[in-house]
């Protein structure tokens, strides 16, 4: 865990002015654009692979959907309003506290999106905590990277804190909290720390990757041996799949400065649910 200043776990901030929404359907494009949070939207298709494989669907080595039947292209970074967010979650699940939630958006209506189709929420940030069984090799030479498999990468999540002096301190939290057991008693081991028993490495998109190899190549190893459970706690960027279109098309006429009538596609809102199978995530066509 990084040397981060107190965590705040629930920042309160508020605007300096105050702004009143409005529902009228001619400004429901500015509505999206002042009020949306930006989004990367991807289209799905199905992969070719599935057809030359017969009857046995998608091919597990397939480098393009990585076995799981669909590709994910042309990636289009634009704005949606999110206006609510469905749970079922099953507390006797003990190795991921989490749930398939659902979440329902609103994009413009040239934006409609289809079935399957990806939607990566950019600025946001959810919490995750995992108890994992570390499955990665450990880290022999000095240069060798460990990087192990989450169940969501890891993202930044930038917190603002208004310091007693009143200056505005800003950082940055990705992995707060890292433990492994002791692979004799049975009973948890040392926290370990970022940037001195682990790391996490970015890549040009921001997906963040758990290395061990910092600890591993210790004189005495600090981090988890594998097959040794380890609990983790970090922040992600949610990532989900559209399920259903409820109002896939929202059409009208408006005759205000237009006599005969002028055509404005209304927002369309899609339900969608958070992925759980990684793969799905790095899935991308050309």
């Amino acid at each position: 865990m990084a040397d981060y200043p107190i965590y705040d776990s629930y920042p309160v901030w508020r605007p300096t002015k105050q702004k009143i929404p409005t529902l009228e359907w001619e400004y429901s494009v500015e509505q999206v654009e002042s009020q949306g949070i930006w989004i990367r939207w991807e289209s799905a298709a199905r992969c070719p692979c599935t057809a030359n494989n017969g009857k046995y669907g998608p091919k597990e080595n397939c480098t393009y959907c990585q076995g799981t039947g669909w590709i994910h292209h042309h990636p289009q970074d634009t704005k949606a309003l999110v206006q609510g967010f469905q749970s079922t979650p099953n507390m006797l699940n003990q190795s991921f506290i989490d749930e398939n939630g659902g979440m329902y958006f609103s994009v413009r209506g040239e934006h409609c999106p289809a079935k399957y189709d990806r939607i990566t929420m950019l600025d946001s940030r959810m919490p995750v905590t995992a108890l994992l069984i570390r499955s990665t090799p450990r880290a022999v030479h000095s240069g060798d990277t460990a990087y192990e498999s989450l169940n969501f990468p890891i993202a930044k999540k930038s917190i603002s804190q208004r310091l007693s002096s009143g200056a505005l301190s800003e950082y940055d939290l990705d992995v707060t909290y890292l433990q492994s057991v002791d692979a004799v008693t049975g009973l948890p081991d040392a926290v370990l720390i970022e940037g001195t028993d682990f790391t996490v490495d970015y890549t040009t998109d921001g997906i963040g990757q758990l290395n061990w190899a910092i600890g591993d190549l210790k004189s005495t190893p600090t981090t988890p041996d594998v097959k040794q459970t380890f609990t983790i706690s970090y922040f992600t960027r949610p990532v989900y799949r559209v399920v259903s279109y409820p109002h896939t098309i929202r059409d009208t006429t408006s005759n205000k400065k237009d006599a005969s009538g002028r055509h404005i596609a209304l927002p369309v809102q899609f339900k969608a649910e958070m992925l759980q199978d990684l793969r799905e995530l790095f899935n991308t066509g050309d």
